[in-house]
Parts: C-alpha cells; structure tokens; sequence
C-alpha cells in the first residue's frame, strides 16, 4: 500500500501521529528540497529517521524544517537500524525546537558538509577569538567537515553551527562546500520499493467520493415527490483525515 500527499496540506506532526495511532508498519518517505528523508515505524512505533548522513533526532529535525514538501507512506518496509527512543511526544517536541534553530542557521550553514578555513594565520587571529570558542578555533585543520568536527569534539551539531556561524559574522573563517552540485531529488529512496499498489492519496479519496449529479432534463420534468413523503437525508461526507486512517489500517 502506497499514499501521498503534501506536507501543507497535513503537517508532518500530524502525519506522524496517525501513524502512530493507526499502529501500522512502514515509511513515511519525505520529499523536498535537497535529499529526501524517510521515517520508520513499527507497530505504530517511531524507532527510526534517516536522512543523507543524518540519523535519528538531526535527521528527524531536518524534515521538520521543510516548509514545502510532498510525503508518501509506504507500508512493510522495515530497517535494521534503530536511532529513536522515548515517547512520541519527546521526539517531536525536541526536533521541533532544533528545526526552529536550524531555520536561524541556514542562510550561512545549508549543510554540515562544509569545511571551515580560516582568514588569516591562527597566530593573528587567536587573539580575536572569544573564549567560548577556542576549543572550536583549535579543532580546525582546513580539512574536517563541520560533521566531522562535531563528532570530534562530541558537541552537538546545532551547537557547533551556532558557534560557526558567529565565527563567520566576526569575519574569521569562511565556509568551504565539499558537495557537488545539487541533483534533481529521486522519486524514491534507494533500496526501497513499494510492496503493493500506488496512487495518489486524495486521487484515492476523490475516486471513493462520486461527482455530484446534474439534473437531467427528464428528471426535472418529472414530478415533484409528495409533500407527504420527507426528504431523504443526504449522507455525510467523510473526512480527509478519517479516509487516510481508513487506508493506513487497510
């Protein structure tokens, strides 16, 4: 079973969390700009997010920040890995706060990909370098990704953009990309295919709801029903939300 949708029109929480309440096992795959992440579920459960060389709460915050982006949701597939534990609502309150401040960082690091060079001697700058940074100052060697360097000095790597970034207001290094240029983002990940049939979601929806009728001139001609008789009741139309519930449980 394979759904889709835009992220606009039914945010990421919320997608989540019918997942999660539906008790289904598949992907969630996101799609947007740059490389497309994807979350795992088992059983209802969120125990997995990967996205290029982001795993777990980083990668999960990177696709809170998508603002712009399409999902779709394909069930059975699975993954050795495990980066997530904890409750639903600790994960998503936590990569909602580093996507908020990821937002503040983009314009300056799009990617932890980058290597920082420093503009001028370490000897001429040392001096101008706040205390807060040394650490930091001394770990740069022109050649370590901003990924790297976190790992070296197990520092988060929000935090480590933070400092990088008032290191590059101050003028005393700039950013150096090691990615080439941006490819055109794949309908789907590597390595996964759909188990059954596809289709877009609200397709789907639309296929389940008839087109209302027009009046032919025959029937408009007809006679009116008996003022005895009362109108039949129209039926209720269901919701977006409760017809992809329907089709997350099958």
């Amino acid at each position: 079973m394979k759904l889709e949708g835009t992220i606009p029109l039914f945010p990421l929480h919320e997608l989540i969390e019918m997942v999660v309440y539906s008790s289904v096992t598949g992907t969630l795959n996101i799609y947007g700009p740059g490389a497309p992440g994807t979350l795992y579920f088992r059983d209802g459960v969120l125990y997995h997010a990967e996205r290029e060389d982001a795993e777990g709460m980083n990668a999960l915050a990177e696709l809170f920040e998508m603002a712009e982006a399409h999902f779709t949701f394909v069930s059975d597939v699975t993954s050795e890995a495990e980066s997530l534990w904890g409750t639903l609502n600790d994960h998503l309150q936590t990569a909602q706060r580093l996507a908020a401040r990821w937002r503040q960082l983009r314009a300056y690091i799009p990617h932890m990909d980058l290597v920082p060079l420093l503009l001028g001697s370490r000897e001429q700058l040392l001096h101008r370098i706040s205390p807060a940074h040394h650490v930091l100052f001394q770990a740069f060697d022109q050649q370590s990704t901003l990924r790297q360097l976190a790992q070296q000095l197990g520092w988060a790597e929000v935090d480590l953009a933070e400092a990088t970034v008032q290191l590059c207001v101050d003028g005393l290094i700039e950013l150096r990309s090691t990615r080439p240029a941006a490819l055109t983002t794949p309908d789907q990940p590597s390595g996964q295919t759909p188990r059954s049939g596809s289709g877009g979601l609200f397709d789907r929806i639309r296929s389940r709801t008839p087109p209302p009728r027009s009046p032919t001139p025959a029937a408009q001609a007809a006679p009116q029903t008996s003022p005895t008789e009362p109108p039949a009741e129209p039926e209720k139309a269901e919701s977006p939300d409760d017809l992809i519930l329907k089709l997350l449980r099958g």
